[in-house]
């Protein structure tokens, strides 16, 4: 049942690092696991798996090979062991397929595959759209580029393509995997115009499916109107809905009550009208951490009706014990937080005698020392221990994940 889901997103490198080289692995993941199912985690989403280029380390859709994981966070040995043991505690494992785009530096771009990528000619409409780039080589022919020059879009309709992907997708299924992530869907069907045509990404949308028989979720925001056709197809499990992570204090001009009263509004409303299950993102990496956007009290508040809203569900991580953006600029991809400071950089790396230095990844300065797990864990009404018992309501009455909303006027 994908109501049942809980599941966590958490970045690869900066989750825990297993062999204390600056850099967090699969096996550090691996490591966690136990903890995980101690707080009602049912799925664990780590991301990025596939290997990407070397200079990033948190862009998915920066993909060098499909085929391969990526060797920084360890084996394909490795990632298919965090996957058994997984298993091995009644827990899921699902990561993000980048069927959209790749980076300039994937072999295909790099020498001049053209055909493999979503172009336009010299004379065509699409030519002088600010989203086509030209290639290196060849000033009269350019490429779609999403979500930004560096990500060249793939063309769907290419045998090479569709084959390295249905090959990617039955590696990953053998390892074990038990569903992808699919975002950007609506890239694979834009006509030459830049509009997407909703029935030709149904079209790929089918493709996919059919390739994965998994559990399939894409974001709202880049498939507009090819929502109701998916419904009609049964082609989309469940969307990702990321409203309230786009939500602020400073935006909520009204107040939060009002703001997020009128949020999820605007969400019941095309999930009703659409028919799909909702999978609730209140905080990702892509958004300022919803502690740093709303004052403490708030932003426990919005985890307690993420927590009792119908559907599925996905915690950012960190966002259990109320971490908040780190480093200069303030991000939210820095380090998790196991223990109190100390030379293992907040128990992110697995010994104490590593003595790596500065990290590379920021990590928390809090000087109370209680934003991390093990001080949390040991709190009875931290905002952990608040997460673990609402996690277990959750797991226990169906209400909360099967239960429909009812609209009410805001008092």
């Amino acid at each position: 049942m994908h109501q049942k889901i809980k599941s966590l997103q958490l970045l690869t490198p900066t989750f825990h690092d297993n062999d204390n080289d600056g850099v967090g692995d699969f096996k550090g993941v691996t490591e966690k696991l136990d903890l995980l199912k101690k707080i009602g985690v049912t799925t664990v989403y780590p991301t990025p798996v596939i290997e990407i280029q070397k200079d990033e380390y948190f862009n998915p859709y920066d993909v060098v090979d499909h085929l391969q994981v990526d060797k920084r966070f360890g084996t394909e040995a490795d990632f298919k062991e965090l996957v058994e043991a997984a298993h091995n505690r009644d827990m899921y494992v699902v990561m993000d397929l980048p069927v959209t785009s790749v980076s300039i530096h994937h072999p295909w771009f790099r020498d001049g595959e053209s055909d493999v990528f979503v172009t336009a000619k010299e004379g065509s409409k699409a030519f002088d759209q600010p989203n086509y780039h030209p290639f290196p080589s060849d000033n009269t022919t350019k490429y779609l580029g999403y979500p930004t020059a560096a990500n060249p879009v793939l063309n769907w309709s290419n045998t090479k393509v569709k084959g390295t992907i249905e090959e990617a997708i039955k590696k990953y299924l053998l390892i074990g995997l038990d569903g992808f992530h699919i975002d950007h869907i609506s890239q694979l069907a834009l006509d030459e115009t830049g509009k997407t045509n909703p029935d030709t990404a149904i079209a790929a949308l089918k493709e996919l499916t059919s390739m994965i028989k998994k559990v399939l979720s894409s974001s709202h925001r880049d498939i507009g109107e090819v929502h109701a056709k998916a419904r009609e197809t049964g082609d989309l499990h469940y969307v990702v809905d990321d409203s309230f992570a786009k939500l602020s204090t400073e935006k909520c001009s009204k107040g939060v009550a009002v703001c997020a009263h009128d949020t999820l509004s605007e969400s019941n409303a095309r999930h009703q009208a659409d028919s799909y299950i909702p999978y609730w993102q209140f905080s990702n990496a892509d958004n300022s951490r919803l502690a740093s956007r709303f004052d403490p009290e708030t932003a426990n508040l919005l985890n307690f009706l993420q927590l009792t809203l119908p559907g599925a569900m996905s915690v950012y991580y960190g966002q259990e014990l109320g971490l908040k953006d780190v480093g200069t600029p303030p991000s939210p991809r820095g380090i998790m937080q196991w223990t109190a400071s100390g030379k293992d950089h907040h128990g992110f790396l697995s010994s104490n005698e590593a003595n790596i230095g500065k990290l590379f990844f920021g990590e928390s300065d809090d000087a109370k020392e209680e934003d991390n797990f093990e001080t949390q864990y040991a709190q009875e009404n931290s905002q952990l221990k608040v997460y673990q018992k609402l996690a277990r309501m959750r797991q226990r009455d169906e209400a909360l994940i099967l239960g429909s909303t009812v609209k009410d006027e805001l008092i």
